[in-house]
Parts: structure tokens; sequence; C-alpha cells
């Protein structure tokens, strides 16, 4: 660190590692109050901090990573940037990349929550772990996934309800290798990291298209609390604002459809009147063409 010229008269403070003269503490100019999104659309954020004592970096991209058959092909809301560890170019199985987010005061949420998704595609994917710094020092893991989590943007959800304060996050990705020490396809993502209010009505989790045909569907889910009722839209060509949603008591429901069409379904719960959540989705599938079509019997 270059000092500023010192006089006589000159007061020198040390303020957590800024350096200030002539003047009093400023605190952490990174230092910010949750709700908290970082989306990475402006680039690699001035206040979060690469770590130097591991192998590589993080690194900013859009568009899809430079290999094949592995990493995202866009950002989770579409022409945006995303973060990610790229993993050809010399890599190899146990080499890490940490990064580490600015300082987040979570003293306005009441129970609060980390949102974040994750891309984690290839045959060489390896750990995505993230861990917390709380405001008395402690470090310690609250989340990990290993191995491939299939090609999709998956959203992960990680309570803080046991940290208060000023806390900040390190995200920890590992290289692996595909069983014969291939680790080219272990690209790794993650997206919009947000700290926010824990939702009262958590959204649905996992909606997954089973078997389709010319006239029905089978769609399933997973409970985001302990809500029993869903509105299941399946958008065909329009909008989700116009679509007209079936209401489902279950997670596993079978639904009508029209034949040669291609669907994208969105899952929202209903926790209480007036308190829905976000929706779930798309899941895209396309039914099959009715018999006695063009030949089919």
């Amino acid at each position: 660190r270059i000092l500023p010229v010192i006089t006589s008269d000159t007061t020198l403070l040390h303020c957590f590692g800024n350096c200030i003269t002539n003047g009093t503490c400023g605190g952490d100019p990174c230092l910010q109050a949750a709700p908290y999104l970082e989306d990475f659309n402006t680039g690699f954020s001035t206040c979060w901090i690469q770590e130097t004592s591991d192998d590589f970096d993080w690194t900013i991209d859009a568009n899809g990573t430079p290999s094949f058959s592995t990493g995202p092909s866009d950002d989770i809301t579409g022409g945006g940037n995303y973060l990610y560890i790229e993993t050809s170019g010399g890599r190899t199985t146990g080499d890490s990349a940490l990064v580490h987010t600015n300082n987040i005061d979570l003293s306005a949420l009441t129970n609060p929550q980390l949102r974040f998704y994750s891309h984690m595609y290839g045959a060489s994917i390896g750990e995505l772990s993230v861990w917390i710094t709380d405001n008395s020092g402690a470090f310690s893991q609250v989340f990990i996934k290993n191995g491939a989590q299939g090609n999709q943007w998956n959203e992960e959800l990680v309570s803080l309800s046991n940290h208060s304060g000023t806390v900040s996050f390190t995200v920890l990705a590992v290289v692996s290798d595909n069983g014969s020490g291939v680790s080219y396809w272990g690209d790794i993502a993650i997206d919009n990291f947000e700290v926010r209010e824990t939702p009262s009505c958590a959204n649905p989790t996992g909606l997954t298209v089973g078997t389709v045909t010319a006239d029905s569907v089978d769609l399933s889910w997973t409970a985001g609390g302990t809500e029993t009722q869903w509105l299941v839209y399946l958008v065909d060509g329009g909008t989700v604002a116009t679509t007209t949603p079936v209401s489902v008591s279950s997670t596993n429901v079978t639904l009508a459809v029209n034949s040669s069409t291609t669907y994208s379904a969105y899952v929202q719960a209903i926790c209480a009147p007036g308190d829905s959540s976000m929706l779930t989705g798309p899941t895209t599938f396309s039914t099959q063409v009715a018999p006695g079509t063009c030949g089919i019997f």
C-alpha cells in the first residue's frame, strides 16, 4: 500500500485496512445491508475478493463456457453474466477456487435466507460449497453439493436463521475428473447470489415431467412447506398471465393436454388466501401425435 504524503500536521488513521488522512474512520465501504443481490451483470464486483492462496480464480462469463458438454449456455435470466470456474487448461483433480463476498448486514431481516442458483453439468463435476463468516468471526459451512446435477440452473436455498449482524460468504469450487483423469468437463457456475427475507410461502421444487401421451401428462414436485394446494399452469404459446391454471391438491397429478403440442409447465404453491409462492418452472414437454393421425394407430 502506498501511504499519502505525511507532513507534521497530518493525522493518519487505520480503519479496517483503509488508510484515511485528516478524517475519521468511515467503516467498510463495501458493507451492504440485506436484502442483497449480486447478479454479476455489471462484471466482477469490486467488493468481492478472489482468494490468493488457492489454485485458480473464478471468472465472469456469458453465453456458454469454452468447453463442450459442460457449463451453462446462458445465465439464469437470459442475456446476462454468471460466475464460473473453467476446468480446462491444466486443471487437475483437487484444484480449488475460492471467492469471498463483501460484508452483508442482516439486521433488517427477521428470518434471513441465502438464495442462489448453481449450474453443475458435466462428466467431471466436483464440489461446490458455501461457507459463512459471522459477526463473531466463526467460519462454518452452510451448503455443499457434489457431482453433476443436470444441464440446468438449480435454485439453492439456505436458511440463515441462526445468524445475525454482519456476515460474509466464501464460495468454494473443487475440481474433480471423469474417473479417467479428464477434468475439463467440470465447469461449475453460480448466479443471482441473494440474501433475503425467507418467503412466507416457499416455492415448490423439483417440478418433473413423467409419462406424456397424446392427451395427458404426469407432473410431480416437492412441496416447499406444509401447503396442500397448488396451481399448475400449462402454457402452450401464450404466457402465464394469459393461461388459466388448474387447481390441484396433490404433488403428483395427471392433467389433460392437446396432442402434438409443446407446453411449458409451471407450479405455484397456495399457502393461505392471499399468500402464494413464486412460480416454479418452466419445465418443457411435447405431447404425442394423436392415434389415427398421419397413419398413427
